[in-house]
């Protein structure tokens, strides 16, 4: 009984540790997306941005999957210290490549911009947020990525598991087809949105309502449903990631250049 009541408070605590460091990842992950993306701005303006962020997302959570592979590989040969000891020192390099080779922006008179302090950040971000530009991009954001963000982080795998009866294998499966699914959709988000700038909305419109057309046939087929439909689910969710994209976009152009990075810092994700 000792052992028992001495295991549970444990296994709470590692919990709640795991929870925490699990958000300090996601934080810093974000933050640094943020910064890839206004780096982006500066460098490809024009045309050119959206396609540029769309393969940086988008190959920003491919990299996360290759990365996976490696790792778990050498977590299974090495152990524990060894693996993680190989990531922090590719990281380290790889921060050492960014600050020799990376500048903010191409423009001196950006690039010398003091530090600016609490008191500018705060109104920053009150003038960044009085834009509808930055609020559009913040649903936009929100609205689209949430359903397909959820599915694939969260309950799809048990939902396709154990709510559809497919085995392990196949739900991996069509978790990988989304991926994969959202690689190919992804240029083509860009290129419609450099192509026809004033109908972005119109692909988020699109992918919104796709995604709850989708969701509704689902979850209203009477029993269990075919794997035809679970494919063309997976297929339509995977166009939430490049959808949330244009959200930056928004971002981008709606704000005065000064704002672009407090813009997109208030998304929700």
């Amino acid at each position: 009984m000792s052992v028992a009541g001495t295991a549970a408070p444990r296994r709470s605590a590692a919990l709640v540790w795991a929870v925490a460091l699990s958000a300090y990842v996601a934080a810093v992950f974000h933050r640094s997306s943020l910064g890839v993306l206004r780096i982006v701005a500066f460098w490809f303006p024009g045309r050119r941005n959206p396609m540029l962020v769309q393969l940086t997302c988008t190959l920003g959570q491919f990299g996360a999957v290759l990365g996976a592979v490696p790792l778990v590989a050498l977590l299974h040969q090495a152990g524990w210290t060894p693996a993680f000891l190989a990531a922090a020192a590719l990281g380290t390099t790889v921060l050492t490549m960014v600050v020799a080779a990376v500048r903010d922006t191409p423009h001196r008179e950006h690039a010398a911009a003091p530090t600016p302090d609490l008191a500018t950040v705060r109104r920053d971000l009150a003038a960044a947020w009085a834009q509808p530009g930055t609020r559009l991009g913040l649903w936009t954001h929100f609205v689209t990525q949430f359903s397909g963000s959820v599915f694939a982080l969260l309950w799809g795998y048990p939902f396709l598991v154990q709510g559809q009866g497919m085995t392990p294998t196949a739900a991996a499966s069509l978790l990988t087809l989304m991926t994969l699914a959202g690689l190919l959709t992804g240029p083509l988000v860009a290129y419609l949105c450099a192509r026809h700038p004033f109908r972005r909305s119109v692909l988020v419109l699109t992918v919104t309502a796709a995604t709850a057309a989708i969701w509704a046939v689902v979850l209203a087929w009477p029993g269990r449903a075919p794997g035809w439909l679970l494919v063309a689910l997976v297929v339509v969710l995977a166009a939430n990631g490049p959808g949330s994209a244009i959200g930056f976009d928004y971002a981008r152009t709606g704000p005065p250049a000064h704002q672009r990075c407090g813009a997109p810092a208030a998304r929700p994700w």
